[in-house]
């Protein structure tokens, strides 16, 4: 086993590097790396599923919230005292647009 400082390439590709006395001493710190490497990954993916179903989300209220608008409108145009005058008169109804304000008695 070489303990020198040269480290050459072939040393790599061979896995002599894992045999030397600094690997040897270092091999938790080789696992915490691993483990913290892998924990990144971990929660970048988990970050960008987070991401995508917040985006989902924000569409779907969107899309309710202007189906909510759109329901709103039709229901004032259908609650105008003039449409309500007209559809009356449609459908043949005796009752009639009471012309006069309405009075208050305090």
């Amino acid at each position: 086993m070489k303990d020198n400082k040269d480290i050459k390439l072939q040393d790599f590709i061979s896995g002599e590097i894992l045999v030397r006395k600094w690997c040897r001493e270092q091999y938790l710190l080789f696992i915490l790396i691993g483990i913290l490497v892998f924990l990144y990954i971990f929660f970048g993916f988990q970050a960008q599923r987070q991401q995508h179903h917040l985006t989902v989300l924000q569409k779907e209220w969107q899309s309710k919230h202007f189906e909510q608008l759109t329901i709103e409108a039709e229901l004032t145009e259908r609650t105008r005292q003039s449409t309500m005058s007209r559809q009356l008169a449609e459908y043949g109804s005796p009752l009639k647009e009471n012309k006069q304000p309405v009075i208050h008695i305090p």
